[in-house]
């Protein structure tokens, strides 16, 4: 699957639940086949309740060593406890600045805080507003030649640089 591919490999499945609701072989046999090609698979979903919907999930959420979460509302589970919870509940995120997200592995449980990059923030943002503007600046410079690296590069330096 990855051969002639060197380092580290990562698969982000994002929504992973939807993909669940159709897929749970396919999902199960592909965590269970990727660790051993040295691939890290990672789940995403916005809601962890969906995810444990699914026996699969479960599954997934009891083997996985690091879970990281968002400022949400969760039900208390085998999975989280109310302390997990009131530790999520008291997430902050600062558009722009920062956003805390709670880091819960077999020994630890801790809130962090990710700063982005100016790079990053443009990279990630789900920012409506922002996004149309920045869609609009790479459709004009796609159709004149300019590939994806160039045009980032000149959207952060010429935000950034004007405020």
């Amino acid at each position: 699957m990855f051969y002639g591919l060197e380092g580290k490999k990562i698969i982000l499945m994002d929504e992973c639940h939807h993909l669940l609701e159709n897929n749970v072989e396919f999902v199960g046999r592909m965590f269970i086949e990727l660790r051993k090609q040295m691939v890290a698979p990672i789940a995403l979903t916005q809601n962890y309740d969906d995810f444990l919907n699914s026996k699969i999930g479960r599954v997934i959420a009891v083997n996985s060593f690091n879970k990281i979460f968002f400022r949400q509302e969760i039900a208390s589970s085998d999975f989280v406890t109310d302390f997990d919870k009131k530790k999520i509940s008291s997430l902050v995120t600062k558009k722009g600045e920062y956003s805390e997200f709670y880091l819960k592995t077999s020994v630890n449980r801790k809130i962090l805080r990710y700063l982005p990059s100016e790079l990053e923030y443009e990279l990630f943002t789900s920012d409506y507003e922002e996004n149309l503007r920045q869609q609009a600046f790479f459709e004009h410079l796609t159709k004149v030649g300019f590939d994806f690296n160039k045009i980032i590069e000149a959207w952060v330096r010429i935000k950034y640089a004007l405020n």
